[in-house]
């Protein structure tokens, strides 16, 4: 790896030594676990064989590729490892019972993003925790213990939240995850706003209300913005402008003289030419100018 001037040795405490004692921790810690082999699958890309492959189409109609199944059940492999009673996930039809005996149900999106694969696009996962429950998902969200997801991009990031705080960890390369960013939060003010725009039609009608609302209102500030920009950039070009007036001022009063001649008391004329003969005759050069102001 390449090392920085600035750099020193790993820093921030180890994911699994974060997770101790945390509600589902072990369940976390499963996923966190199975994210490098992933994480180095996506790295190898086509070296052997194409991820893109399509394999299949899941239950929203989503053509599965290879990477889609193989990252499916190389999840359900280390949820089934971590005592989960049953997933719910992107790429299955069906809620799948791993252990009936277990204490937790997890929904996940093995990878999220993998249209993306091949154009250096970063791609993700997510997951829900959830207390063992009714047969169905369909539950308020507060009901859930922990939720997290991980990026694969320039790093693999993993971030979570057991309920006290979200906290970002990062892999070590060639190591384990570690604690990166604790305590993350969002600002109370944003310049922007995202959402995927092709399912709004489909929203409730006060949902829909309110992103147009916000595109209004987004606009507006858009609009009184680049009014203060241009009004700021008028008063700089007034500014530039006086300042050229008072230099071309000064610059008269200082290169013009005052006449001796009688009843012409105040009143500036332009300098001799010539004024430097002396030193051998002829105009100098970078004169005062040639302008003479009259009061």
């Amino acid at each position: 790896m390449l090392r920085l001037p600035i750099d020193g040795a790993a820093t921030g405490p180890r994911l699994s030594e974060a997770l101790e004692g945390a509600p589902a921790g072990p369940v976390i810690a499963a996923i966190a676990r199975a994210v490098p082999p992933l994480a180095a699958r996506l790295a190898a890309g086509r070296l052997h064989g194409d991820p893109e492959a399509v394999v299949g189409t899941n239950d929203s109609g989503d053509r599965q590729k290879a990477l889609d199944l193989a990252a499916h059940h190389h999840m359900l492999a280390a949820l089934r490892a971590a005592g989960v009673r049953r997933v719910l996930s992107e790429e299955a039809e069906a809620v799948i019972a791993l252990n009936e005996g277990g204490d937790f149900d997890v929904a996940i999106d093995p990878i999220d993003g993998s249209g993306s694969i091949g154009i250096g696009a970063p791609l993700g996962l997510l997951f829900s925790v959830l207390p063992s429950g009714p047969d169905s998902f369909l539950r308020p969200g507060r009901t859930a213990v922990a939720a997290g997801y991980a990026s694969f991009g320039h790093s693999v990031d993993f971030g979570f939240s057991t309920g006290q705080g979200v906290h970002v960890a990062t892999l070590e390369p060639g190591g384990d995850f570690r604690i990166a960013h604790e305590g993350l939060r969002l600002k109370h003010q944003a310049s922007t706003i995202a959402y995927n725009a092709s399912n709004e039609r489909h929203w409730a009608p006060g949902l829909r209300d309110w992103a147009a609302d916000l595109r209004a209102w987004l606009l507006w500030c858009c609009q009184q913005q680049q009014q203060q920009q241009q009004q700021h950039r008028r008063d700089r070009s007034r500014a530039r402008w006086a300042r050229w007036r008072r230099r071309r001022q000064r610059g008269a009063v200082r290169g013009a003289r005052r006449s001796d001649a009688p009843g012409r008391r105040g009143t500036l004329v332009p300098p001799r030419h010539g004024g430097g003969r002396r030193h051998g005759g002829g105009r100098r050069r970078g004169g005062a100018a040639d302008v003479a102001l009259c009061r």
